[in-house]
């Protein structure tokens, strides 16, 4: 479960993103974050994942361990000369047992075993993405934040990436995507937050709906 409680945000120049938003996104789901270019989608998944700060507000996540986040190009950055590396680089952090078997687990979830020695730049882009989401998964995290993940993804590669989806919604996760594309939402996400637009300013408070 994340809780949003009167969040209030603003951007150095003054532009005012948040202004008393609340909203609560429960576990064991899949929530679309939606809204106009501007609207705050991928700055509420930022201040969710502690890499930006309110200035009023609090976020509240419920459960243990590392948030997961696959952001807007995250899939070119790597650590590592190899995907197994690169997939294993949370898992080490975090003192799990065979971080190595960890990140093979989450390889084999998504279809991506048979890429485990290359190095992550060698792969195509639609690979890359899931190899992000893969890092992002490993570790189980109870939070999984992707913004645009969908984008680029040919079939194959989006139905193994629903499929992720769901798996991590089903194992308990509160999940949150933000994304423009209507079709994927239709088919991932159980519930849509709009981050609508009043007169230039977003929208203070984000309703849901089932």
């Amino acid at each position: 479960m994340i809780r949003v409680e009167d969040l209030h945000f603003a951007w150095p120049d003054g532009r005012r993103i948040f202004a008393g938003l609340d909203g609560a996104f429960p576990g064991a789901s899949v929530t679309a974050i939606v809204g106009p270019n501007g609207s705050g989608k991928t700055t509420l998944l930022r201040l969710i994942a502690g890499l930006e700060t309110p200035q009023r507000g609090r976020i509240v996540i419920a459960g243990q361990g590392w948030i997961g986040a696959v952001m807007q190009s995250a899939d070119r950055h790597v650590l590592c000369s190899t995907v197994e590396d690169e997939v294993a680089v949370t898992p080490r952090m975090l003192g799990l047992p065979d971080p190595r078997a960890v990140a093979r687990q989450a390889l084999a979830q998504l279809g991506l075993g048979a890429l485990a020695a290359r190095h992550p730049l060698d792969l195509d882009a639609g690979a890359r993405r899931l190899v992000g989401l893969a890092s992002a998964i490993a570790h189980r995290p109870p939070v999984l934040l992707l913004d645009e993940v969908q984008r680029g993804l040919d079939r194959l590669y989006r139905a193994r990436l629903q499929a992720a989806i769901g798996a991590e919604a089903a194992r308990g996760a509160a999940v949150l995507l933000v994304s423009h594309d209507a079709d994927f939402i239709r088919r991932t996400a159980g519930r849509v937050i709009d981050l609508a637009a009043q007169g230039g300013t977003p929208l203070a408070r984000a309703p849901g709906r089932p």
